[in-house]
């Protein structure tokens, strides 16, 4: 991992300008996302929000895959082009991998989507130079845990998950989160992901009489899982996490599955005609729009980022003096016709 980036100056600084001619002209904003791989669709809607939201500024756009090759290579092309601010960074391997060099070179980095608590740390004595615009790591499951005290009050469910360290660390959190409620799964079940059956895991539900599941797996597993029960005649109603706002692919998922995501990722109705401007584009353009305010503040872009409350599409953003934003919300959404819309109040 890259600790210094003052060895980028001199010939290293001039091979990264001649492997990207672009980044020989001076950006302003720097946009990090994944714009190739399974998260691709995610990343564009990012980059399509910021543009958005910040239309007058100059941009260099820049693929981080979500892996940490990606986000380092992000970091090295940011720091060569001397941008004045960075936003995205959607995943946390490459938000990872890029944060030591950004700051290391005093980059102001707002990070959209990774949740890791780390990012946001800094040690006594160091400057601030990352911020957040996305829920802290907890409040996945916290809102999950007040997602089933509204859809399910007082109804039996069980927890599924599929065994990775991600989703076994979810579970326990909403298992926290569900105690302080009052409120215990009276299953916890886990299987192996990736599989094209499930019909041993949906055996297991049946077997216990639940028809209340919260799937901390995949959107691919989970509709294999749905799909399984259905033959078995077991009607599921299903409720995920972010795990399930994923590209779908087949067997679909079913009309009717509910997640929870952060506010505004879903479109605000099911109106077929109304425009898709869903996922990552409104925290998109938010960041846009605080990045555009940034930039024009005196002294610095990390200066206003501290001190500064912003007025965005997504409603108004101020950072605490730990560098999050407590933004956004959560919401329930459900998929119908192809897309996850908005749940209906009440």
């Amino acid at each position: 991992m890259i600790r210094n980036s003052r060895w980028l100056s001199g010939p290293v600084a001039l091979l990264a300008l001649l492997a990207h001619p672009a980044l020989a002209q001076q950006a302003t904003l720097g946009v990090a996302a994944p714009l190739s791989g399974p998260y691709e669709t995610l990343g564009r809607q990012f980059v399509e929000g910021v543009r958005a939201g910040a239309p007058g500024l100059s941009i260099t756009e820049r693929d981080t895959p979500c892996t940490p090759e990606g986000g380092r290579d992000t970091a090295l092309a940011f720091i060569a082009a001397d941008i004045t601010l960075a936003v995205g960074f959607l995943c946390t391997p490459s938000a990872e991998a890029a944060l030591p060099a950004l700051a290391d070179a005093g980059v102001a980095t707002m990070v959209v989507g990774a949740r890791s608590t780390r990012l946001t740390d800094v040690r006594r004595g160091q400057e601030r130079y990352v911020w957040r615009l996305a829920p802290r790591p907890e409040g996945e499951a916290q809102a999950l845990a007040a997602a089933i005290a509204d859809l399910w009050p007082g109804l039996p469910f069980g927890i599924v998950e599929d065994g990775s360290v991600r989703a076994r660390s979810l579970a326990d959190e909403l298992r926290a989160a569900l105690t302080l409620r009052g409120m215990e799964p009276t299953l916890v079940d886990n299987y192996r992901p990736a599989e094209d059956r499930q019909f041993a895991l949906a055996r297991r539900i049946a077997q216990s009489g639940l028809t209340r599941i919260v799937a901390l797996g995949s959107v691919a597993d989970t509709a294999i899982i749905l799909r399984d029960a259905a033959s078995l005649n077991i009607d599921l109603a299903v409720l995920g996490g972010e795990n399930l706002i994923d590209e779908t692919g087949e067997p679909p998922l079913p009309d009717g599955v509910r997640a929870i995501a952060p506010k505004g990722f879903a479109v605000a109705d099911a109106d077929a005609a109304a425009p898709r401007r869903e996922g990552y584009f409104l925290d998109g353009e938010a960041a846009g729009q605080i990045a555009a305010s940034a930039i024009d503040a005196a002294p610095s872009p990390g200066a206003a980022l501290s001190g500064q409350t912003f007025d965005t599409a997504a409603g108004p953003v101020r950072f605490g003096p730990d560098g999050e934003s407590g933004m956004p919300r959560y919401e329930i959404v459900e998929w119908l016709d192809g897309r996850f819309v908005v749940q209906p109040e009440g």
